[in-house]
């Protein structure tokens, strides 16, 4: 048997997966895309698996029967080896180039091996057989060759599980982003809810602040009509006080004058009276004196 296909046959079942590890998609875009990429991977595989079947050497060219890699039982069950469904039979045979290929694989036209697509789940993301020929060309031997090839495609394929496991897929992104709008309109429907019911709130509020407002406008209009009322009414009081005091004062003022007025007659005719007296006693005074000086003129001649 070929070496190669040994080593692929050994990646194969190595890698193989259990039906429980495909996870079953929900919506019909998502179970479209994936059997798309089934079918996509089967046929990597099959181009894969028949480059690699293509590399003889001397020894087997001269004994071919060594090449025959069927089993007696795929001889006797020749139905069990042609698994290729509907669908798969539907996808024409070209050149076949996936995005983590980095190799376009040309389907040979030598002789192939028939392999269960549905039994190999690893894919190769580049050619390992043109890449052992380079390291034998290099100076490795066979061994070394598919040793380093075989590690190569290991850290390759741990790296590519776990950034696999780790990063999401685009069919999960468009679900994420679908729930993400599903939720902001959601949210939307939510917000536009709650203003409607924040707008209606705050119009019951401010019709409530505004009867309030009215009430507060009447009260206050009621109890300034009270105040002036009260104010009226101790202005007219205070009048009638002061009114009545300068009535009272003017009274007093009055009978000050009259007194005054009587006083001022009473002194006039106490001083006529006075200046009468005086008068008198002086006119007698020098009638007297007249009378003296008369008699001692008399006297003296």
């Amino acid at each position: 048997m070929n070496r190669p296909a040994c080593i692929a046959c050994r990646f194969v079942r190595r890698y193989q997966l259990s039906p429980s590890h495909v996870n079953k998609p929900k919506t019909d875009n998502f179970q479209r895309n994936s059997e798309l990429t089934i079918h996509r991977h089967r046929l990597q595989e099959r181009h894969c698996h028949s480059s690699l079947v293509n590399t003889e050497t001397p020894k087997e060219r001269e004994n071919p029967k060594t090449v025959n890699t069927e089993s007696p039982k795929a001889k006797e069950n020749p139905k069990t080896l042609n698994t290729e469904s509907p669908k798969a039979k539907e996808i024409p045979k070209t050149e076949f180039f996936d995005e983590k290929v980095s190799t376009q694989f040309v389907p040979s036209q030598s002789r192939r091996v028939i392999v269960d697509p549905a039994s190999v789940k690893q894919v190769f993301y580049f050619d390992t057989l043109s890449y052992v020929k380079r390291l034998e060309k290099n100076g490795c031997s066979r061994e070394q060759a598919e040793g380093i090839t075989e590690c190569f495609t290991d850290i390759i394929h741990s790296t590519i599980d776990y950034q696999s496991r780790n990063m999401t897929t685009k069919p999960q992104q468009e679900i994420l982003t679908q729930q993400l709008l599903a939720e902001i309109s959601s949210i939307k429907k939510d917000m536009v809810i709650l203003q409607k019911s924040e707008f209606t709130s705050l119009q019951h509020e401010t019709d409530k602040l505004g009867v309030e407002i009215k009430m507060l406008k009447e009260t206050l209009d009621d109890e300034m009509g009270k105040v002036k009322g009260q104010i009226k009414l101790d202005i007219n009081l205070e009048r009638g006080r002061a009114i009545e005091a300068h009535a009272g004062s003017e009274k007093e003022l009055a009978q000050l004058h009259n007194k005054i007025d009587t006083g001022i007659a009473n002194l006039k005719t106490m001083f006529e009276q006075y200046r009468n007296d005086m008068f008198k006693y002086a006119g007698g005074t020098v009638l007297t004196m007249a009378s003296l000086s008369l008699a001692l003129m008399r006297f003296l001649h």
